[in-house]
């Protein structure tokens, strides 16, 4: 049975040793040559890793080179995380040191002993490899550029073109999250990944010993413990739990962290964890780690942050966690930090801006800033994070001090790849202030930005970038929400959005117009009685809650015309020369509730909607 092509760590580890990080790391210690070398012996590899893939299928000889160079690169994998996580241990303590001006430097002794460690570990796998690479020569395999994102999305299209997934899930942003397979499709696919995956029983009577990646189908109690099998399998990358769910018992997960040094991906959600142990740290190599739902969950070891190559920590609902790692700073690798739900924690810590390959940052906790908070970490923590992608929920603004200078650092405008701003104001007596309007100001989002939420903003007025230039500045807004904004009087522009399909308005109390003007004069540009661009031209659902003094929908002299009225009425408009225009071609969905001033627009809406469809309302 042909073996997977590690096509993923290859690639890894060749970023790894062209990282400048690792060329620092390399002539430090003197090991800069062996890295080379193995850099170089790992690149004529991967070239034809494509080739090999598809040789394999017919011949037993290029499965067992496969098999052979996948040993050897994963155990290559290995020693260059333990490489790098030691070494940036050693840097951040000496940092510490010089900070605190302690002058406790490394012994010498200790010195020489991790670079003979460490050299002659690299100079193994690099002699190994050569001897893999050498064997290559037997075969004729060709070389094939590739980029591995090019090729994984080329077989995912692949199997997606040949039903290999079906019931495709896609998010509001039609990126995929999600898909099912047929069962037939599920045992080809174990019976091709052969040993290497195990999808276990609760005894681990299946599990061999040289398996890499381990699911368990069913539910593991507190009376559960590691079957012997799994605890032979030294050498698993992957543990993952999908079928969990919350009981009265209390899985024990020390064994997981204390005999699997190699372990990439440690799922431990839904478990009743109330603490996690130190040993945590010790898994070097971790890059996934999921921790959510952990219900009675209120602190993390200090130790998780060494975790230096971790990329993904999941936290989602663990609704007691009352602080996040102090050293989060020091976890370089973090991608995806997922928070929501996690009600409890008050701030975010200080450091956390140096992470600035984070894409994923559910929620941004503002906390109570003093002199003596050093380890709050203020706006401007957003500063450097660039690579932000999805949501960003931002929370607690009202403890944001220096509004002017904090909402500048936080440099909003450059994070593109956001789709979706919530900014949120919590004042226990309701009351906004001025300064909120400088803050929202300078907190300005990119014009790639399709969804917009603001909750409890003090000001009387939206910002410039949402009452002058809207339409050129916010482009691709689909979505908005604006909620408990009591003071704010008047929306502009927003009816003329050209994308904008869901506009929610909640508890404005002062809110009186949603219009750019409140009339329409007779300069104004008509085309057959209507002008030119229409109101709201995309709306489909349109929801007003809870506005005492809004009392216009459009232009207090227009009367509207739709398609939907047919061309008599518009022709007999016409010929009175009363302006008008189309509005809401779109709304499909319409919901008003404590509007008194609304009704007889409602009354008009609803029969429009009638024409479009009887139960869109």
């Amino acid at each position: 049975m042909a073996g997977a092509i590690p096509f993923t760590t290859a690639e890894n580890i060749l970023l790894k040793l062209s990282s400048s990080v690792f060329q620092q790391i390399g002539l430090i210690y003197g090991v800069d040559d062996e890295l080379r070398r193995l850099c170089e012996t790992l690149s004529t590899v991967k070239a034809v890793l494509l080739d090999a893939d598809e040789q394999q299928e017919r011949s037993h000889l290029v499965q067992d080179w496969v098999r052979k160079l996948k040993v050897v690169v994963y155990d290559a994998d290995d020693v260059l995380d333990l490489f790098a996580t030691k070494a940036c241990r050693r840097e951040f303590d000496f940092q510490e040191r010089m900070k605190y001006r302690v002058r406790e430097f490394f012994s010498s002794s200790n010195q020489i002993t991790f670079r003979y460690k460490m050299s002659r570990k690299i100079k193994e796998i690099r002699e190994r490899l050569d001897g893999v690479a050498a064997d290559m020569a037997k075969f004729n395999f060709r070389e094939r550029d590739h980029r591995l994102e090019d090729t994984a999305d080329q077989y995912f299209q692949e199997l997606l073109t040949r039903s290999f997934f079906q019931e495709l899930q896609k998010d509001g942003y039609d990126n995929i999250i999600s898909c099912k397979m047929h069962d037939l499709m599920h045992d080809l696919a174990r019976s091709v990944a052969g040993t290497e995956c195990c999808i276990a029983h609760v005894d681990g009577g299946n599990i061999f010993e040289r398996v890499h990646h381990v699911s368990f189908n069913s539910y593991l109690s507190s009376s559960w413990n590691a079957p012997p099998p799994l605890l032979k399998a030294k050498k698993m990358r992957s543990f993952i739990l999908p079928v969990q769910y919350q009981t009265g018992y209390k899985f024990t997960h020390g064994a997981i962290n204390s005999c699997f040094k190699c372990l990439r991906v440690l799922d431990l959600h839904n478990l009743r964890i109330e603490k996690v142990p130190k040993s945590i740290g010790e898994l070097n190599h971790l890059r996934y780690l999921d921790l959510s739902r952990n219900f009675f969950l209120t602190t993390l070891p200090g130790s998780i942050s060494k975790l230096q190559n971790l990329q993904t920590l999941k936290l989602e609902r663990c609704y007691k966690l009352k602080e996040l790692p102090r050293d989060i700073r020091k976890m370089i690798s973090l991608r995806h930090l997922e928070i929501n739900g996690c009600g409890k924690l008050t701030h975010m810590p200080s450091g956390l801006g140096q992470l600035t390959s984070l894409q994923s940052l559910t929620r941004f906790i503002l906390g109570k800033y003093s002199s003596t908070s050093i380890h709050v970490g203020r706006l401007s923590e957003l500063k450097s994070l660039n690579h932000l992608s999805g949501e960003l929920n931002i929370v607690h603004l009202e403890h944001v001090n220096n509004v002017l200078l904090e909402s500048k650092e936080a440099d909003m405008k450059e994070k593109q790849h956001l789709q979706a701003l919530s900014l949120n104001w919590y004042r226990e007596d309701g009351n906004g202030k001025d300064a909120d309007v400088m803050l929202l100001e300078g907190l300005q989002p990119h014009q790639n930005l399709k969804e917009l939420h603001i909750n409890g903003y003090g000001g009387v007025r939206l910002p410039s970038w949402m009452m002058l230039n809207m339409v050129s500045l916010l482009p691709n807004i689909v979505v908005i929400t604006i909620m408990s904004c009591h003071r704010c009087q008047r929306l502009l522009q927003f009816d003329q959005l050209p994308s904008l399909k869901v506009l929610k308005l909640y508890g404005l109390d002062a809110l009186e117009y949603i219009t750019t003007t409140t009339t329409i004069t007779a300069t104004t540009n008509f085309v057959n009685g209507v002008r030119e661009g229409v109101f709201f031209p995309s709306l489909e659902e349109l929801v007003l809650y809870d506005l005492p003094l809004l009392n216009e929908l459009w232009p207090s002299n227009v009367e509207p015309i739709s398609s939907f009225l047919g061309t008599e009425v518009a022709s007999a408009r016409q010929q009175r020369q009363q302006p008008s225009l189309q509005f809401f071609p779109c709304l499909t969905k319409l919901t008003v509730v404590d509007c008194p001033l609304l009704m007889p627009y409602r009354v008009y809406l609803e029969e429009l909607m009638k024409l479009r469809s009887p139960r869109s309302y």
